[in-house]
């Protein structure tokens, strides 16, 4: 839900000055969707996917709406049936971010502001440094795929990043529970749209770039632009960005010595930056991971319990955000070596054998990567069940199979979120990139699951990728509950492998 409103009402003018001219319409608050309106809103009417929001003007009137703000142009002919106040916005996404900004009294000037960007590890860095500095007795809350809030207290968002209304409304709350760290997953949509327009961004942070939303972004050119706008935000502090990737290195080379340089791998003492931070000595344990943390502001071990080499990247931007932050290296240390996984994250179900991890690994280079980490820790074969989304990116489906070729020993080919499409045309497109394998088809997603907790010998791994932490699946125009963590556990107890219940 996108309602934002507080007890007080605002004039609009006074929210306005600066932007456009406005009457002074006493305004409770601001929505962009129509049935978020109630009394006494302004409705913003913006091009949407598909509609623009002009068309819902009436509706959002009978609703309550008080005055319409639009990127529509002055002359446009679908204004003159609107009955209310307009106000036709230059640049109206980031005008109302700004407006939004004000009439919640600026609440991103009352904490720092770390915005995590890149394709794969965006979320579980967000809960990296939330959980860092929560051990570090720093109240500190998340925003992002997981939800939002403090560890503790998360509470469901429908997307990634939200518009620039529902950031700000959020942003208060947290302010006014007096959160000094504030982590915001910053994904390529919502940096295009200008959703965190507004925002006093404190610290901007990239892991990485590979495939991925290039049914939005016209090509990888495009997608990496769309991050690293994002470093281009002037109230920013500090620029930290994994060099691991061709994108991180020029997103570096981009802005110079103004950037901490991350990197999982050693770094020559010639060839050192100002801000610099890597690992060093890195040891994959079956209880987790040991490294050196080497950095411009010295040395520290970090022995953290959390799996895949993946995490020491994720580990290292935790870290260096504490330090830049001012935690002294030994301290952030310690508290890294404290933190859990997020959830559906490479996350253990049960303790039983044999292991099953639940991932939300959706794009071939996590997959890759999440199962080159269970070769790491497994001793006997990896089954890897998985999907692939509808109505998405179709051209990461063959990729994706290939990459569970090419680090599972077998595959159960299933159901995503298949959405309109046909779940049997979604695994037909992935078969596609399969070379030797001869997969399992099973279209319900809980029978894949089944059938691979109980084929799977003693000391065996299970992955079930694709969904991590979500609650539901999207069938059609359905969202049916459906989780993977639930799901598994109830598998392996019905294999008798698992805990009792």
């Amino acid at each position: 839900m996108m309602v934002v409103k507080t007890q007080a009402s605002q004039a609009l003018d006074t929210l306005l000055l600066g932007i456009a001219d406005a009457p002074a319409v006493p305004v409770s608050g601001f929505a962009i969707d129509h049935r978020d309106v109630t009394q006494g809103f302004a409705f913003c009417a913006l091009q949407g996917h598909t509609r623009h929001g002009i068309e819902f003007a009436n509706d959002a009137r009978a609703n309550g709406a008080v005055a319409l703000l639009t990127d529509l142009p002055a002359d446009d002919a679908r204004l003159a049936n609107v009955r209310l106040p307009v106000v036709c916005l230059p640049n109206a996404r980031h005008a109302i971010g700004r407006i939004a900004a004000r009439f919640y009294a600026n609440p991103t000037r009352q904490m720092q502001v770390i915005a995590v960007t890149g394709t794969n590890g965006k979320s579980s860095i967000s809960w990296l440094i939330a959980g860092a500095f929560s051990q570090l007795n720093v109240q500190a809350g998340l925003s992002g795929t997981l939800g939002s809030g403090t560890q503790s207290a998360l509470q469901p968002q429908s997307l990634t990043t939200t518009d620039a209304i529902s950031l700000q409304r959020e942003a208060r709350r947290l302010a006014d529970e007096q959160v000094e760290k504030w982590t915001l997953e910053a994904s390529s949509h919502a940096i295009d749209q200008q959703r965190l327009a507004g925002a006093d961004i404190d610290v901007a942070v990239f892991s990485n770039l590979t495939r991925d939303h290039l049914d939005y972004h016209r090509d990888m050119e495009a997608y990496f632009e769309a991050k690293a706008a994002l470093f281009d935000v002037e109230t920013l502090s500090a620029r930290i960005v994994c060099v691991d990737d061709r994108y991180g290195a020029r997103l570096a080379a981009r802005h110079h010595a103004r950037v901490w340089q991350v990197s999982t791998t050693p770094m020559a003492a010639n060839g050192r930056p100002d801000c610099f931070v890597f690992a060093d000595s890195v040891s994959a344990r079956a209880d987790g991971l040991q490294f050196d943390v080497v950095s411009h502001c010295g040395r520290a071990r970090i022995d953290a319990p959390l799996v895949g080499h993946f995490n020491v990247q994720n580990l290292l931007l935790a870290m260096a955000v504490l330090l830049q932050q001012g935690i002294a290296i030994d301290d952030a240390a310690a508290a890294l070596s404290q933190v859990t996984a997020p959830p559906g994250r490479m996350q253990r179900i049960g303790r039983q054998q044999p292991a099953v991890y639940v991932d939300f690994a959706h794009t071939p280079d996590a997959l890759s990567k999440s199962l080159e980490t269970l070769n790491e820790h497994c001793i006997g074969d990896i089954w890897c069940v998985f999907g692939s989304g509808g109505d998405r990116d179709r051209g990461k489906r063959a990729p994706m199979a290939a990459a569970a070729e090419g680090g599972a020993d077998h595959l159960i080919l299933t159901s995503d979120n298949p959405r309109s499409e046909s779940p049997l045309a979604i695994i037909d497109d992935m078969r596609e990139g399969l070379v030797d394998a001869t997969p399992v088809i099973e279209v319900d997603r809980a029978r894949a699951i089944e059938f691979a907790i109980a084929n799977a010998r003693a000391d065996d791994c299970v992955l079930i990728a694709g969904k991590g932490h979500e609650t539901t699946q999207t069938i059609g125009e359905r969202r049916l509950p459906f989780d993977d963590a639930v799901t598994a556990r109830l598998a392996l107890n019905r294999a008798g492998k698992g805990e009792s219940t």
